[in-house]
């Protein structure tokens, strides 16, 4: 029975080849599309997930309440906190402290920067990172260990064994490799190139780990015991800090658990809201949604041809076909398009996914050996298969034979209205997501194009290293008499990177104000003349004040957080040093641009810089400045590469991710519209055929070319025009909720939203011109002959 079906299959589709052909390439297109989404998702999903203690990984963040009462979460806690919670905590199995730090790893003439963390010994315990050579429980424990990943291994020393050779750190620390780890995976939401212990790191800065309780910038781990309960753990460590000190004596701690690290980032007011598994959701939404797009073209185009099947269902009722029977013939047929469509699919996805993957940064593939991957495809075809057949085979099956052979039955026009709906339901889609994109795009560019506080263009940085730790100044003052930089400074941390914090104490500070955590840049003098910042009161760092040496500068959000009238002049204290307030500059853009200021302190320091920043001269190319800085900086460094990195490059780093989820969207968007338009071609092409002898007799009467162009078009386009006016208030609805979440956001566009309605409506009009003028063009004695 099974073979008969699809022979029949295999008949119908090479008689009506047109028609099967659309309906073979829109469920093709369709299951590419969503396949490559899905397969996007599920990677999403896949993070971290090769950790054997996944379950029991937490990291430690810190709930602020701000004077206005808003709870503000963060992700970096005092380094102190580590020990404290393993003596107070008994479910708690093990601690790790982190520091990110980009760093020079050197051997002989070989040299390379790398992103690494500075970890606890137990780091690599309590992570599943493989290790090729070593032992992950002493790796580090040594002081003047060095573990490296593979890929830089393979940099450094080639064909060589690396264990137990010697690596110079930082250009001046001669480290012991002590284990190689193997290549972190993409789906590790914690990446980096080395590991060097924690314990190296307090020596290098001369840490008093048991006093800086006001210093959160360190990345805490804990693993629990397999047995604890996190709900009970969360509740214990709460009031950990406000028993350290009155540091924290109004803030709170809570785990936040590894399964939620890579999608599940953002905090409103203490509670997750999300993160990036609002984008996820999104190109699952449009996974889904396009694959019902091409589920409507199939069915609309197999009850359009509903009268020519009509004949062949009655015969075959009147020989006993049972109305089951038939239903079975017809799903059969849907099944079999579908697989058809599933290898072309399979085609194009293998085509597009090294495309796909460049353009989203992602390293999916297409894996034969995954059961997953061969489930999810057949199950999703079946789906498919199922959903595009079943109206067409129920409403087929259920023809009257007697109707049919006596022919009055009008089967064209029973299944014209739900036709319609489904057209309506299928372009009201396409419309919302053209505004959906849209308004994505407009988002970024708003937030791309909003000041941020500091001239980005022109301005260089780079690693501070070698002797530019101890002559910076001098390297500066050459750097401006040759003219290829007006300004330059060296801080702490680059302008384009948020990676310190620490807590201020000043004159009139309620206890309730204790809790405050600010951003912190340590900078010498020209701070602010080399990245443009403005000063509204006071002034900045100047050499001329030799007090100057013992100042900071404040943002406005934190002179307003600290209730100060007359901020010049006030002594606050910084790192337990007593420090003059001499200025108040703008707000600017330090970690995410999508979020607001928080509140900020710079402190002048002398030394003790990681980077420095070069305020390119604007008289000067930059190709010529550029090549004049590195023939200074190797009078100064000359076994060393200069090294640099453009501020406004690095700034654009930080929409990345949105504007790669815009452009994949629009994208995506442009194909829904595609195969919505797919099926409407084979509409219009089988409406024009079924009322050919109605355009022959206009013509024969008179009618002119554009009045014909009307009568064939205007059905199609009163139902475009009516799927606008469903989708633009939903849409519009939708996203201005999605637009609230950000405090920084476009407003909606009346004429954005008229235009993707005007767009669509254009597209249609594309679609199915070709066949009306074909139709109205056509001479009606070829369409009149047979009468």
């Amino acid at each position: 029975m099974l073979l008969n079906y699809i022979r029949i299959a295999g008949r119908n589709m090479r008689h009506h080849l047109v028609t099967s052909s659309i309906n073979v390439l829109g469920l093709a297109l369709g299951l590419a599309v969503s396949g490559m989404l899905l397969l996007y998702v599920d990677g999403e999903f896949q993070y971290d997930g090769f950790h054997h203690k996944n379950g029991h990984l937490y990291q430690i963040w810190t709930n602020l309440t701000a004077e206005e009462g808003q709870i503000h979460s963060g992700d970096r806690v005092p380094s102190p906190l580590a020990a404290r919670l393993v003596q107070s905590i008994p479910e708690i199995k093990q601690v790790a402290r982190t520091f990110p730090q980009t760093n020079r790893l050197t051997l002989g003439k070989k040299s390379l920067i790398q992103e690494g963390l500075y970890a606890d010994p137990a780091f690599l315990e309590m992570f599943s990172f493989s290790l090729l050579q070593g032992n992950p429980k002493t790796a580090l424990r040594a002081t003047n260990s060095l573990v490296i990943t593979q890929s830089v291994a393979l940099a450094l020393f080639g064909s060589q064994d690396p264990m137990g050779k010697i690596v110079t750190f930082a250009n001046q620390e001669p480290l012991i490799v002590s284990g190689i780890l193997k290549d972190l995976p993409h789906t590790s939401t914690l990446q980096f190139g080395f590991l060097v212990p924690w314990s190296f790191w307090e020596k290098r800065v001369n840490w008093k780990s048991d006093q800086e309780w006001g210093y959160y910038s360190f990345p805490t781990y804990v693993e629990l015991d397999s047995h604890a309960s996190p709900q009970r753990v969360d509740a214990k460590i709460r009031d950990v800090l406000a028993q350290a000190g009155p540091e924290g004596s109004e803030q709170t701690l809570f785990l936040h658990p590894m399964s939620q690290w890579h999608l599940y980032t953002e905090f409103k007011n203490g509670q997750n809201v999300g993160g990036r598994i609002t984008y996820i959701r999104l190109f699952l939404g449009l996974a889904l949604g396009i694959l019902l797009i091409a589920c409507i073209n199939y069915m609309n185009l197999s009850t359009a041809r509903s009268q020519k099947r009509a004949r062949e269902v009655g015969v075959r009722k009147v020989v006993g076909a049972t109305r089951r029977s038939l239903t079975g013939q017809f799903l059969t047929e849907s099944m079999v398009i579908s697989f058809l469509a599933l290898t072309l699919a399979w085609l194009l996805v293998s085509l597009a996914l090294p495309h796909f993957n460049q353009l989203a940064e992602a390293h999916l593939s297409l894996d034969y050996h995954q059961p997953r991957h061969w489930m999810g495809a057949v199950g999703i075809t079946l789906l498919t298969g199922l959903i595009a057949g079943s109206y067409p085979a129920f409403y087929l099956a259920s023809f009257q034979p007697i109707r049919v052979l006596k022919r009055t039955l009008q089967v064209g026009k029973a299944a014209l209205r739900p036709r319609q709906v489904l057209v309506v339901v299928q372009f009201s889609f396409a419309i919302a997501l053209v505004i959906v994109t849209s308004l994505i795009y407009q988002q970024l560019r708003y937030i791309q194009n909003r000041p941020i506080g500091y001239q980005k263009t022109g301005l260089v940085q780079v690693s501070m290293e070698g002797k530019l730790h101890q002559e910076f100044e001098r390297f500066r003052r050459v750097l401006i008499e040759s003219g290829a930089v007006i300004e330059a400074c060296a801080t702490s941390s680059r302008i384009t990177d948020a990676n310190s914090s620490t807590s201020l104490e000043w004159p009139g500070q309620k206890p309730n104000e204790k809790q405050l955590i600010f951003d912190q840049i340590r900078s010498t003098y020209p701070f602010a003349a080399t990245f443009g910042i403005h000063i509204k009161q006071g002034r900045a760092f100047s050499e001329a004040f030799a007090t100057d040496s013992s100042a900071v500068l404040l943002n406005e959000t934190a002179v307003r957080l600290m209730h100060l009238k007359e901020p010049i002049g006030q002594v606050i204290s910084w790192q337990g040093e007593a420090r003059r307030v001499v200025g108040v500059f703008e707000d600017f853009v330090w970690d995410s641009p999508f979020e607001p200021a928080r509140p900020m302190v710079v402190a002048a320091i002398q030394e003790g810089a990681g980077t420095f920043a070069l305020r390119l001269n604007p008289a000067r190319s930059i190709n010529a400045s550029l090549i004049q800085i590195e023939q200074v900086y190797k009078q100064f460094n000359s076994s060393l590469p200069f090294e640099y990195q453009f501020v406004d490059e690095a700034f654009d780093q930080k929409l990345r991710f949105e504007k790669k989820l815009g452009l994949l969207a629009n994208g995506f968007a442009g194909l829904a519209v595609f195969i919505s338009c797919l099926g409407l071609f084979g509409l219009s092409a089988f409406s024009v055929e079924q009322r050919r002898k109605e355009v022959g007799i206009r013509k024969v009467l008179g009618a002119s070319l554009s009045q014909l162009w009307f009568t064939l078009s205007k059905d199609i386009l009163g139902l475009i025009v009516l799927s606008f006016f469903l989708a633009a208030p939903s849409t519009y609805w939708l996203m201005h909720h999605w637009l609230q979440k950000y405090p920084y956001h476009t407003p909606i566009s009346g004429w954005l939203i008229v235009l993707a309605g005007v767009g669509a409506l254009s597209i249609v009009l594309l679609t199915i011109s070709f066949q009306t003028f074909k139709a109205a063009n056509a001479n009606p004695v070829n369409s009149l002959r047979s009468e």
